[in-house]
């Protein structure tokens, strides 16, 4: 037995509505349970408020014997970079799912990121993780037809990758949502598993009276724009002008479906032409939905138009209901759904191919034995076994890389200008390193402080006895001095660090460690920022002193995004391999530009380079009036960022790319600025002009002053 959890968005149901992902987890955790797995299905939502499953299934599941957990995120963090709400929320499921044996994600804004990162990283237990393809964000992008949102859709998409990439299983309903994300650049440690849907039918379907003539016409599915209503419509009225008698026998068109969108209304306004009676029955769960199609099995086409989807379950239950004519287009995976057979239900995705799909099933209703059942058991099978193979695996060690002979030997690079009061701090965090196995080659990058050079001096006598190397030079600026530092060392890796900095305790170990576990060539930490001259750790404890002003927990390599916000790939204090250090030339050196760390880390990543981030918090920044980040050439700092990016797009002919997203990005913001200006500026002309309306409704509802009546004889004066 085994602790199986689903976390998921999708959940059956909430407020009546359920999805394809929430779906599968009903099918499969019954199946599950039946067999003896204690399963868990944690309901995990975006939004800050509680949310509750509705009553209905919270009772199902009990019934089952299936937990039921929710779990809402915390509120938007300003001081956290990037605060990427699906990255916030897997955070806290991480500690949750540590007390599991297995885990199944979805692929959209996978949960699984935090898990697997740190399961990647580290040598603690944590659930076998799998994957399961739904269709991830830039899928469901595709069916809607938009575009995404810069930034933060950009980030969505790498974290899915990630999660998708580091789980230790992956597998999909269909083989088309697997080429489509391998299309789309993701890739898999193992091969996906294609395996169907599970499926358990709760409700038997009696043979029905053979089919002669349709009286109504049945769209089945969401009406989301993605759920193809607007091929429906056009398609019906391309019939209604082009062979409107092949509608005579038609009495209702049905839209049955939840109407999140409020466009049925619109939708019954294109089609109040045809003369038909339009009805929209939107109040039914998934098993209502069901029951309503039995009963009009015989005299009911259904479609199901959508252009994009992966392996509906709105198919394979209409497939099982006998008798029921269903037609749905084979633009997606639900021709896998027919295994091959079914010609006559599909057809292609757009309004004139259903046009005639449509008169020819008017015409000829198929009978029962013409149509294609899905071939659930089959299916079922498929999962149970892949579920033990998975279950196998829960009970391993992980496997790790092959020890070395010897440990690695480990240089912290340090690069130093006028910093006399706090690279001492810094040295003393080195100091009380859990592990001692490094050596320190410091730079004074030319300090023009007396008293800067003075501590760098006496810095250099206080750990003459360690054995590190302090070394002084000319201002070259920083990127240079970091390579100055990195040419005097021979060690297998090179920690780069500035004197500003401190460092957690168990900083270097922990780094260290994860490098000999996954074998990558960079990795980086998470920071946390604070002000003022205060030593920020108690040394005895490792514990946080000091206000943390901000946190930053970097995504990682997220290329597309780094172009736009760069603070998503990491920070400076990196660890380096030092043959690959060398190998991509180190810095780049462009005096007065800072970012030359976000540079590298680009560099790396489009050099095929492995690189990742620690989810922990190893370093403490220090924010300073006079730091780098705020006294530093800022153009010139994007700049060198829009040159790495720019030379990758030219060796495809594209020079330019990258600054002409760069230019339209920005122009864009500064729109929105504008629109967001003047937007305000309205609120407050309607403000004023709601005020002088009710001055003037005040001075016309005052009752007015009767006038003096005249002396009748004059004035008495």
């Amino acid at each position: 037995m085994v602790r199986v959890a689903f976390p998921s968005y999708d959940v059956r149901t909430i407020a009546g509505v359920g999805g394809g992902v929430g779906t599968f987890i009903a099918h499969f955790a019954k199946r599950l349970r039946d067999q003896g797995d204690e399963v868990s299905i944690i309901f995990a939502t975006g939004a800050t408020h509680p949310i509750k499953v509705d009553q209905r299934w919270r009772e199902i599941y009990q019934s089952w014997g299936v937990e039921l957990l929710e779990v809402h995120n915390k509120p938007f963090d300003p001081n956290r970079w990037p605060d990427l709400w699906t990255m916030r929320l897997s955070e806290q499921l991480t500690p949750i799912l540590r007390n599991f044996d297995v885990a199944y994600f979805g692929d959209w804004g996978n949960l699984a990121f935090d898990t697997v990162r740190k399961k990647r990283l580290s040598r603690d237990k944590w659930p076998t993780c799998v994957t399961v393809l739904h269709g991830a964000s830039t899928w469901c992008r595709w069916g809607d037809r938009s575009r995404p949102v810069v930034p933060d859709h950009l980030n969505l998409e790498f974290l899915e990758r990630y999660s998708a990439r580091h789980s230790d299983f992956v597998t999909a309903p269909s083989r088309k949502i697997v080429d489509f994300a391998e299309r789309e650049g993701w890739t898999f440690r193992h091969p996906p598993a294609v395996l169907g849907l599970p499926f358990f039918p709760t409700s038997r379907s009696d043979s029905v009276a053979r089919v002669k003539e349709f009286k109504r016409m049945v769209f089945f599915g969401r009406l989301q724009m993605r759920k193809g209503y607007n091929t429906m419509v056009e398609a019906v009225l391309n019939l209604h002008r082009t062979s409107p008698k092949s509608l005579r026998s038609i009495e209702e068109i049905a839209f049955v479906g939840q109407d999140q969108e409020n466009v049925f209304a619109g939708l019954r306004d294109r089609l109040a032409c045809t003369g038909l009676t339009i009805t929209h029955v939107g109040n039914l769960d998934s098993d209502q939905a069901g029951n309503y199609l039995r009963k009009h099995a015989a005299d009911s086409l259904v479609v199901i138009p959508s252009p994009h989807e992966n392996f509906p379950y709105a198919v394979i239950e209409c497939s099982l209901i006998a008798g029921l004519n269903v037609i749905c287009t084979n633009g997606g995976g639900a021709p896998e759904i027919f295994r091959g057979q079914g010609s006559a239900q599909l057809f292609d995705p757009n309004p004139e191919a259903l046009a005639v799909k449509m008169r020819e099933r008017l015409e000829r209703p198929l009978q029962a034995h013409e149509m294609v059942a899905y071939d659930f058991e089959t299916a079922n099978r498929q999962w149970l076994a892949f579920h033990e193979k998975v279950r196998a695996a829960s009970g391993k060690k992980p496997r790790r890389r092959t020890a070395r002979k010897r440990k690695p030997t480990v240089d912290v690079c340090i690069t130093y200008f006028n910093k006399a009061r706090y690279f001492p701090q810094l040295l003393k965090s080195l100091e009380r390193q859990t592990t001692q196995d490094f050596s320190v080659i410091a730079v004074d990058d030319g300090s023009t402080d007396p008293e800067a050079v003075a501590t760098f001096d006496a810095m250099a006598e206080r750990y003459a006895g360690r054995g590190w190397t302090f070394f002084r030079q000319q201002n070259l600026f920083v990127d240079a001095a970091r390579n100055a530092a990195a040419a005097r060392s021979s060690a297998d890796y090179l920690l780069m660090v500035d004197a500003d900095d401190v460092l957690s305790l168990n900083a270097i170990e922990r780094m260290v460690e994860a490098a000999i576990m996954t074998g990558d060539d960079c990795l980086g930490a998470s920071t946390l920022s604070f002000s003022g001259d205060e030593f920020p750790l108690d040394l005895e404890t490792g514990e946080i002193r000091v206000p943390v002003t901000h946190r930053s927990i970097p995504l990682g390599t997220s290329l597309v995004a780094g172009m736009i916000d760069s603070s998503v790939l990491g920070g400076p204090m990196i660890l380096i391999k030092r043959d690959v250090f060398e190998a991509v030339g180190g810095y780049r050196e462009m005096r007065g530009a800072a970012h030359e760390d976000w540079e590298l880390h680009v560099r790396l990543a489009l050099g095929g380079y492995k690189t990742d981030v620690i989810p922990e918090y190893l370093r403490f920044y220090r924010q300073l009036d006079d730091g780098l980040a705020r006294r530093s050439d800022r153009f010139m700092a994007k700049r060198r960022m829009i040159e790495v990016f720019d030379r990758a797009f030219g060796e495809v002919g594209l020079y330019g790319t990258a600054n002409a997203m760069w230019a339209l990005y920005s122009e864009t913001q500064e729109l929105k600025g504008l629109a967001k200006e003047a937007m305000a500026e309205r609120r407050k002309l309607e403000q004023q002009l709601e005020e002088m309306k009710q001055r003037l409704k005040e001075v016309e509802d005052r009752p007015a002053v009767p006038k003096k009546r005249a002396a009748r004889f004059g004035s008495p004066l």
